[in-house]
């Protein structure tokens, strides 16, 4: 007998739908004109959920889903009194799609209405993708292999979409997944939704959404990739009449080993197929944030989340480390992970080797998470690294934490509370112990661990070198009324004061900044040059406190603006 979703949470009432079967096939052209359409399920309308919830409106919105067993596809109509005037603004993949009319879908596979997969399309035929690992927490940096095509004509414009079965990990024999579909109108900035239409509730919110059956029995093939790669360079040198060709190749293999759990295993890497970074205009003294784009670490990457809502205030993890020592490329030689969940439990586990380099000497690097739910609303979970990118320490992170969510607290309204424990240190790699280091001694430069904060900083994934013992804990209660204002507050145990520690031009920001304290005459992030300098004689900070305001837009996951509005600052130790 096939499972079902967890019972709903009280006064929480979830609208169903079930996924027709067809055996016609269905071609992608934006015209819903093949006859396996008339046994879809179908949603007959959406309800406005902004800016007036439950209103009226001339927009109507029919949804019909179908599968072949191997494909989901999904229909929308879209009726528009005006076509003239559908919006769009972007062709570009994982572009922003809130100027636009667009349509989107999310899709909680496990069952544990808090992680899932969402798609948008806008009225052009551009494309987003991501994981969903909070409400608040959408990443768009993996990309699934599924497709779309739009058609427009006199009374509005038309979806179709496809997603093949082996682009999601899945809970098996669950009867029904959580699934929401939301239109926006961008003229006019309303917004329409199948669950979840008030006005504090998200779209990525997985405990807003309703509940897709007919999902038992999708065949999701083998669940074997094999990616193999070459690549041949020749030279001739005509003067010398002489010539020489050499060569590489590698390997990526990908193995659903359960429906829930997926293995990667990567030889010889090859990143040339990775998406550039997006293009950003730094105007302060402050490094810029960037995202992982490369697959191997993008795919499962939720299952990494840390915290309450952490954000780039602390990341414990960050993949892009991995590769990149001062700037240039490291050959990553062999590389397996394991990620999906397994009843309540989520993993997440990732080793890593890297080759051999003038920058840095080759090096093994780790990363585990482990999660348990418990009940409807608390999530537990630990998460260790450890490894060094320079190769020159075996730095390591052990970390606590849990996270409660309700949207259901007093009626409706959104609750998000937690905490988390962090504790860092390092030793000396046993190749390395007799080396000189950067700053002309026998020991490995040391810096404070630090909370990082402000515009994209990072704690370097855990692999960057700290002072041995460092610890720091924070709770951080959140309510998320229709202003999604949440507080938290804050202690560091920092190091002794007599330490002597090098700091990156990365971390001289941050310890410069409000959350640990120093005071910006210490700071000389502008001064530095690439490689590490020490700095002495600075004093350190007994501890810090601080609360902080963000907003952001209900129902955009995509759409954050946060402002500090106060700090209280403990002077350093003179």
């Amino acid at each position: 007998m096939a499972a079902s979703l967890p019972a709903a949470p009280q006064d929480l009432v979830r609208p169903e739908v079930t996924l027709g079967r067809t055996a016609v096939p269905i071609r992608l052209d934006g015209i819903l004109d093949e006859p396996g359409w008339q046994a879809a399920g179908l949603i007959p309308d959406l309800t406005q959920q902004s800016p007036v919830p439950g209103g009226p409106t001339p927009y109507h919105t029919e949804v019909r889903l179908l599968t072949d067993g191997a494909t989901i596809y999904i229909g929308v109509r879209c009726a528009d009194p005006e076509p003239g005037r559908i919006a769009t603004h972007t062709m570009l993949r994982d572009a922003d799609l809130s100027s636009d009319d667009a349509v989107g879908i999310v899709l909680d596979t496990f069952g544990d209405h808090r992680t899932g997969y969402i798609f948008q399309v806008n009225a052009a035929g551009a494309r987003f993708d991501g994981l969903i690992a909070t409400a608040e927490d959408v990443s768009a940096d993996w990309d699934g292999i599924w497709d779309a095509k739009v058609g427009r004509d006199a009374s509005g414009w038309t979806l179709e979409m496809a997603i093949p079965v082996a682009t999601l990990r899945l809970t098996p024999g669950l009867g029904a997944w959580g699934f929401n579909v939301d239109r926006t109108v961008a003229r006019d900035r309303t917004e329409m939704r199948w669950s979840g239409t008030t006005l504090d509730a998200r779209f990525a919110d997985m405990r807003r959404a309703g509940e897709l059956r007919g999902v038992d029995g999708l065949d999701a093939g083998l669940g074997l990739t094999v990616t193999p790669y070459g690549l041949v360079r020749h030279g001739r040198d005509f003067v010398a009449g002489t010539s020489e060709m050499d060569g590489d190749a590698g390997l990526d293999v990908g193995w659903a080993m359960t429906r829930q759990l997926s293995g990667v295993l990567t030889v010889n890497t090859d990143f040339a197929e990775t998406e550039v970074d997006t293009r950003q205009i730094n105007l302060t003294r402050f490094p810029l944030f960037y995202p992982e784009k490369r697959y191997f670490f993008v795919e499962g990457a939720n299952q990494f989340a840390f915290g309450p809502n952490l954000g780039s205030d602390f990341v414990p993890f960050f993949s892009r480390r991995v590769g990149l020592v001062g700037g240039e490329t490291v050959p990553m030689d062999v590389g397996a992970k394991v990620i999906g969940r397994q009843g309540p439990w989520g993993i997440g586990a990732l080793t890593v080797r890297t080759g051999a380099s003038p920058r840095a000497p080759a090096s093994s690097l780790s990363a585990a998470r482990v999660t348990r739910d418990i009940g409807e609303h608390l999530r537990l979970g630990a998460i260790g690294t450890r490894g060094d990118p320079s190769g020159l320490v075996q730095n390591w992170l052990g970390g606590v934490d849990a996270v409660w969510q309700s949207s259901t607290f007093r009626g409706d309204r959104n609750l998000t509370t937690g905490g988390w424990w962090s504790r860092t240190g390092e030793s000396a790699s046993r190749r390395t112990r007799s080396r000189r280091y950067s700053n002309g001694s026998s020991e490995p430069s040391r810096c404070a661990s630090t909370v990082a904060s402000g515009s994209g900083c990072t704690s370097r994934g855990s692999w960057l070198k700290r002072t041995a013992g460092g610890s720091r804990w924070r709770a951080s209660p959140a309510r998320d009324p229709l202003s999604s204002c949440s507080f938290r507050a804050g202690v560091r145990i920092p190091p002794r004061s007599d330490q002597r520690r090098s700091v990156t031009p990365s971390m001289a920001r941050t310890i410069s900044s409000k959350v640990t304290g120093l005071r910006s005459e210490h700071a000389t992030s502008t001064s530095l040059p690439p490689a590490e300098r020490e700095i002495t004689g600075m004093p350190a900070v007994r501890g810090s406190a601080f609360c902080s305001a963000r907003k952001s837009h209900p129902s955009r996951p995509g759409m954050k603006r946060s402002r500090r509005i106060t700090s209280i600052r403990a002077p350093p130790r003179r």
